[in-house]
């Protein structure tokens, strides 16, 4: 199977079509994902790495100093999104994920160490408007003068 360009994310590269992004390329779904319920399939189809842990909860990738964030169900069918201190935090929808990374993005630049926001979770923060492209110019020193 070759790899396609996820119709949602190409619509939202259509929307942030002034940067110089390359849409993401959709993964077929791993084996363990066949079984999942559409509401996992979803989150992998817009482009967030989905993993399993050594004590088979599902990880989401790009969650910045805390790692990934662990996606637990519990046993009436409702997620909770886990992060290293063991906090929980409902999550119905992908927007509930997008808002909860952008929360754990802010909170891993307080300590003057700036980290990029990583995608597909930037396309996301760029269509709902909750960061900007900000441009910084530096000097352009040769290696022989540094």
């Amino acid at each position: 199977m070759t790899d396609q360009i996820n119709p949602s994310l190409q619509s939202l590269g259509d929307k942030i079509a002034d940067d110089d992004i390359t849409p993401i390329q959709v993964q077929p779904l791993p084996g363990f994902l066949q079984w999942m319920p559409p509401f996992i399939k979803d989150i992998h189809a817009k482009g967030a790495q989905i993993t399993t842990g050594s004590d088979h909860n599902l990880l989401i990738g790009g969650f910045y100093g805390n790692g990934p964030m662990i996606l637990v169900i519990d046993d009436n069918g409702k997620f909770f999104a886990v992060d290293k201190n063991k906090k929980r935090v409902k999550i119905a929808v992908f927007d509930d994920l997008v808002m909860l990374n952008f929360e754990w993005w802010k909170a891993g630049n307080t300590r003057g160490k700036y980290v990029a926001p990583e995608r597909p979770w930037l396309d996301y923060f760029r269509t709902k408007n909750l960061v900007k492209k900000s441009v910084i110019y530096v000097e352009n020193v040769a290696e022989g003068d540094a």
